[in-house]
């Protein structure tokens, strides 16, 4: 890649010999050198004898690291998840070397080794371990109930003591219980029956009760049916439940059967769209809505992904902002952390040499402004200087001098890692 910066220029002169001096050599400050010879300045500067007999020092103010850009004596991420990296003087990168764990999943959000973050119970925290597993504090977030001689935690089922009916631990502290009757029902043609209760026998024009010890007593009278319906016999103008319990059917007299077509519940709506009653759908990444039996829409309501807090400002996740240094961008990731380019964002480059290193005086080089280079990326031109989104929902690019795009490389979040 073509180098961002002007990276060599004459600091110095070296003198050739002059009058009484035998053999040529290169002076910088107060030292003398021979052709060829490499030496480190006071600013820390890699400089060289050359063999015209000229100092020549590296004036490198940055370090190239996987494509990006970053200034001398920037730390940043070395793209592995745990290790750090450092651009240092002489423009060479030095990262740590430390073992890198495997992330952990909670709730659809991807955490490192080491990070703490809420269970989802409103109470208990976890840690994200470095074999990838999670750990829990295991807090006891609610009351619990009780009930007879007995103690219960929340979403516990328990007998109510009746000897049907079953109870359960509620979030407050108090017990729910169902209320049917615990009387002997009656099971006829693998239905239920409540005890007194009437039904059809099925075979089209006798009828069964259901006695109180729980056993199903029925009229046997010859029949001659003229419908059949789910495995049911009717005799015409029998009007008989669908199975809906909100529609019926009749038995007409051709032996067909005729029902209404009644909606039993009411549609919900969400976002403009018409979902039958038991239907779900999926408003985010995390949680899970259902249209109820009345028409309403109840959801979960799990935080998918932790917002960023950045210089007092909060950022949702996958929001791109300024990093307050006029030509920076950063973003927020799903972890909750906040990612940003760490580009040059000096735009005058003057460079003048030390009147005291000098022994004879040369012209100073001076660049006011970078040349103004243009990159085409995706169709459309951008200047030098420019971030723009990369287009997969959470890197961005830049413009460099050289006409090139240089894009970040955060690993985004995909549809199936959801």
């Amino acid at each position: 890649m073509t180098s961002l910066f002007i990276i060599l220029f004459f600091l110095g002169l070296a003198s050739s010999s002059v009058g009484d001096s035998p053999d040529p050599i290169c002076k910088y400050g107060l030292q003398s050198y021979g052709r060829g010879q490499a030496f480190v300045d006071i600013v820390g500067r890699k400089c060289m004898c050359s063999q015209d007999y000229k100092v020549v020092c590296d004036t490198k103010d940055y370090c190239d690291y996987l494509g990006q850009i970053y200034k001398v004596g920037v730390v940043f991420s070395a793209g592995d998840g745990c290790n750090e990296c450092q651009c240092g003087a002489d423009g060479t990168v030095e990262c740590t070397k430390d073992p890198c764990y495997p992330g952990c999943r909670h709730l659809g959000v991807t955490y490192t080794a080491g990070d703490i973050f809420p269970m989802g119970d409103d109470c208990n925290t976890c840690k994200c371990l470095r074999t990838g597993k999670i750990q829990c504090s295991e807090k006891k977030c609610h009351p619990d109930c009780v009930y007879g001689d007995a103690s219960y935690t929340t979403g516990a089922v328990y007998p109510k003591g009746d000897g049907c009916n079953r109870c359960t631990c509620m979030v407050t502290g108090e017990s729910v219980c169902t209320l049917d009757s615990c009387e002997p029902t009656c099971e006829f043609n693998g239905k239920v029956y409540k005890s007194g209760e009437k039904f059809r026998k099925g075979d089209g024009c006798n009828e069964c009760v259901c006695m109180p010890g729980g056993i199903a007593q029925c009229t046997n009278k010859p029949c001659y049916p003229d419908c059949v319906y789910k495995g049911q016999y009717y005799t015409r103008g029998d009007i008989f439940d669908k199975g809906d319990y909100c529609n019926t059917c009749k038995c007409m007299a051709d032996g067909t059967i005729q029902c209404s077509e009644k909606q039993c519940f009411p549609d919900c709506r969400y976002k403009g769209i018409v979902y039958k009653a038991g239907q779900s759908l999926k408003p985010d990444q995390c949680n899970t809505c259902w249209c109820t039996v009345s028409g309403d829409v109840s959801c979960t309501k799990f935080s998918c992904y932790p917002d960023c807090g950045y210089q007092g400002k909060t950022y949702k996740s996958g929001e791109s902002f300024p990093k307050g240094d006029k030509c920076n961008t950063c973003i927020c990731s799903i972890t909750g952390e906040v990612r940003c380019t760490e580009m040059s964002c000096v735009d005058n480059y003057i460079t003048k040499e030390p009147q005291s290193y000098i022994t004879k005086k040369q012209p100073t080089i001076s660049y006011d402004k970078p040349v103004t280079v243009s990159c085409d990326y995706k169709g459309k031109g951008y200047t030098s200087g420019n971030v723009v989104p990369a287009g997969d929902g959470c890197n961005t690019c830049s413009c460099q001098p050289d006409g090139t795009m240089n894009c970040t490389n955060f690993p985004c979040l995909r549809d199936d890692d959801k």
